[in-house]
């Protein structure tokens, strides 16, 4: 998913009853329009991904790096980004070491 996307699925499925603002994407995982144009993809409280505008998406497990939290960031990352853990340790599908913080570059209208 890139901005355009998320941006567009946020606006085309209803909002979660109760929950103001919150577009359900999946078990636990909504997307959630922020300040500044930004698209937040939320795992039960904790904004796992932000697409920006400019096509940045900024990629935060907030210490919460348990399968549950990977998978949906391989879920809602376009390709060619994916997360795997090795020896308890998370990388990128390009064998660098993932950080919370780390921020990946889309083509935000594709």
């Amino acid at each position: 998913m890139n901005y355009a996307e998320a941006r567009k699925t946020l606006h085309e499925r209803l909002p979660v009853r109760g929950k103001k603002g919150l577009t359900k994407v999946g078990h636990n995982t909504y997307l959630d329009q922020r300040d500044e144009g930004v698209i937040a993809l939320v795992f039960w409280t904790t904004d796992i991904l932000l697409f920006k505008p400019t096509g940045e998406i900024v990629v935060d497990t907030n210490g919460y790096r348990t399968v549950t939290t990977k998978d949906r960031i391989n879920e809602f990352l376009p390709a060619p980004y994916r997360v795997f853990k090795k020896d308890h340790v998370w990388y990128w599908n390009n064998d660098s070491a993932f950080s919370d913080g780390d921020i990946v570059i889309t083509n935000p209208l594709l």
